[in-house]
C-alpha cells in the first residue's frame, strides 16, 4: 500500500465531469466523508481540495472522535466511509451503529489495488457490507472524487 497518492490533473473523474449535468440537485445533501485508516486519510486530504458543495471531510484519527462529534452536531443525510483493503477497518462498526441510531444513511468506498488480494478483499467486504446501504469497490483512487460528486458532495 503506497503512502503517497497522486491524482492526475486529467483523472477519469475529471474527464467524465464534462458529460455530467452541472446543475445541482434541488435539495443538496449534507455529507460527512470519513477515512477508515491512515492511507485513506492521506488520500482524502488530497481529494478534499476541490470545491464540494455540502461535504465535510474529517481527518483520520485512531480514536475516531472527529467523525463522532460531527455526526452528533450536524443534521446529516449521508456518511461516506472510505477505506483501503488491508487497512484496519475497526471503526466501521462504531460508525455504523452511530448512524443507525441517528437514522443517517451510510455509503462506503473500498479501494483495492491488487486483484490477487482475494482474502483481504473478502475480509474488508465482510467488515463494511453490513453497515453500508451502498458499497462501491474500486481499483484506483482516481475514482473517489467522481464517486463523491455522484453521491452529492
Amino acid at each position: 500500500m503506497a503512502d503517497t497518492f497522486k491524482l492526475g490533473p486529467f483523472s477519469v473523474a475529471t474527464q467524465q465531469a464534462s458529460y455530467r449535468v452541472q446543475a445541482p440537485n434541488s435539495s443538496p445533501r449534507e455529507l460527512l466523508i470519513v477515512p477508515l485508516g491512515e492511507a485513506s486519510g492521506k488520500l482524502l486530504e488530497l481529494v478534499a481540495q476541490p470545491p464540494y458543495r455540502n461535504a465535510k471531510f474529517v481527518p483520520y484519527t485512531p480514536s475516531g472522535e472527529p467523525w463522532r462529534k460531527t455526526i452528533d452536531e450536524r443534521n446529516l443525510d449521508l456518511v461516506v466511509m472510505v477505506g483501503f483493503v488491508g487497512e484496519n477497518l475497526a471503526q466501521v462498526i462504531a460508525i455504523g451503529e452511530t448512524c443507525i441510531a441517528r437514522k443517517v444513511k451510510i455509503s462506503s468506498i473500498l479501494i483495492h489495488k491488487d486483484a490477487s488480494e482475494i482474502v483481504a478483499l473478502s475480509s474488508a467486504l465482510r467488515s463494511m457490507r453490513p453497515w453500508s446501504q451502498t458499497l462501491a469497490v474500486v481499483s484506483d483512487a482516481d475514482y473517489v472524487p467522481g464517486l463523491l460528486h455522484a453521491l452529492g458532495a
